[in-house]
Formats: structure tokens, sequence, C-alpha cells
């Protein structure tokens, strides 16, 4: 497969790849991750998701474009400069918050509903 074949990219996509050239973000999630996820979040009304390794925030581009109104997704990264700008693209969205904490602690700390989906894109060890 081509990735140019893929026409129904998140419209903020091409956005966020920009950014990711442009500060040297060496670590972007694939396009097919992207439509994998975008797949399983349709597939969840109503979910309650979670992802580990917010990164620039394309893996959370394809996510956000699967979910419905009603769904929730956190979202963690422990890298700060990361973090404000994703919230550049993502803060308005109510359906999204944003953690800037290292992902162990957060979820050793989690005492919140179970989740619906975990996309970890993280360290290995945990």
């Amino acid at each position: 497969m081509i990735d140019s074949n893929i026409q129904d990219k998140p419209k903020i996509h091409q956005q966020i790849e920009q950014k990711s050239a442009e500060i040297g973000f060496t670590m972007p999630s694939d396009v097919y991750v992207g439509t994998l996820l975008k797949t399983l979040m349709a597939s969840k009304p109503k979910g309650k998701f979670l992802e580990l390794g917010t990164g620039i925030g394309l893996s959370l581009s394809w996510m956000v474009d699967g979910m419905d109104a009603e769904s929730e997704l956190i979202s963690v990264d422990n890298d700060p400069k990361l973090i404000a700008i994703v919230k550049d693209y993502f803060e308005s969205d109510k359906r999204v918050k944003l953690f800037c904490e290292d992902g162990s602690e957060w979820i050793k700390n989690y005492l919140g509903e179970k989740f619906d989906l975990i996309f970890a894109d993280a360290w290995p060890e945990i």
C-alpha cells in the first residue's frame, strides 16, 4: 500500500506533520497505525481511551478523528515541550485531556474508570 492512497487523513494531520519536521521530531507514528487507531476508536461509541506517549500528536489526531462526540481520551507524555505543542492542536476539544507526566507514575495514581482501549506508544518496559 502507498501512503498517498490514504484519502481520509485527519484534517489536522498535515499541520502536525509539518510541525514534526520543523522541530525535528523523529518518532512519528505510521499512517497505517493511524488508520487502525481511527477504526478501533470508531468501533466503540461512548468509549474511554488512553494513549501513553502523546509525542507530537499524530496518533492522537487519528484517534480523535475516529471518536464520537461522547467518547473521552486521555493522553500522557513526559515531555513538556511536546505537550505544549499538542495543546495548541487539541486543547479546544473537550473530549481530550492531556497530562504532562511520567506514564508509569500516572498509571499508578489513576483511580478512574477502566479503559476500552489503551494505545501504549511509549517505553517498552511497561
